[in-house]
């Protein structure tokens, strides 16, 4: 059996999957790793489970957070739309 923490890396690495499909699971853990030695400065082989948690759960809160900006209406993008000085016409 595995432990509690070892569980919720697990199911978190589900949610990460979900947010980001065309990822194929290397590339997830390749990605992890890189973020480990970011946030962590520590190596998949050296860092602690808690440690890895922390860097998944930073990976899923930017993921989510770039997903949100992506399905949200950009209320800019309609404002930047218009011209800054009203048209005259003659």
């Amino acid at each position: 059996m595995i432990s509690p923490i070892q569980q919720t890396i697990v199911e978190k690495l589900l949610t990460l999957c979900s947010l980001s499909p065309d990822i194929r699971f290397g590339q997830l853990l390749a990605n992890l790793g890189f973020l480990s030695e970011e946030f962590e400065n520590q190596s998949l082989w050296d860092i602690e489970d808690e440690q890895l948690l922390n860097v998944i759960g930073t990976h899923l809160a930017q993921l989510s957070q770039r997903q949100a900006a992506i399905t949200q209406p950009d209320t800019d993008k309609a404002a930047a739309s218009r011209p800054l000085m009203p048209v005259l016409k003659p």
